[in-house]
């Protein structure tokens, strides 16, 4: 989170949230990071009034019981769930989307249509439209 010279919220404030933060979560999860440190980090920030900025981590969790969670609770509600499978194309249609999959466990394919394709997967390769 930038601080800017004058702009809420500033470091101080932040900073005294933060604090509370980490006494209720019992662990400290912030720092203050100088606006030299910032802007070689992240030179596309504006500059201009930069004071600093305050690192700080919400929502720790284990992310794969999380997902695991997420994969049983949508199994439940009627979803088909696929885990240890990739998807090797997709190709968008006038309403549908066909999608290759792979089960990466077995080695089977399928083709499978769907009306919405969300990718959960995290960062992953951006491909572009010609």
């Amino acid at each position: 989170m930038p601080h800017y010279e004058g702009r809420f919220p500033g470091r101080f404030a932040f900073g005294m949230l933060l604090k509370v933060y980490d006494l209720l979560a019992r662990r400290r999860y912030h720092q203050f990071h100088s606006a030299t440190k910032i802007a070689e980090r992240y030179p596309f920030l504006n500059q201009a009034d930069l004071v600093g900025a305050s690192e700080f981590a919400d929502a720790v969790t284990d992310d794969s019981r999380l997902v695991m969670r997420v994969l049983h609770e949508a199994r439940s509600d009627g979803a088909t769930v696929l885990n240890y499978v990739s998807v090797s194309s997709s190709q968008e249609g006038d309403d549908r989307v066909l999608v290759s999959l792979r089960n990466e466990v077995t080695g089977e394919t399928a083709d499978v249509s769907a009306s919405v394709l969300v990718n959960a997967t995290g960062v992953g390769r951006v491909s572009r439209r010609p």
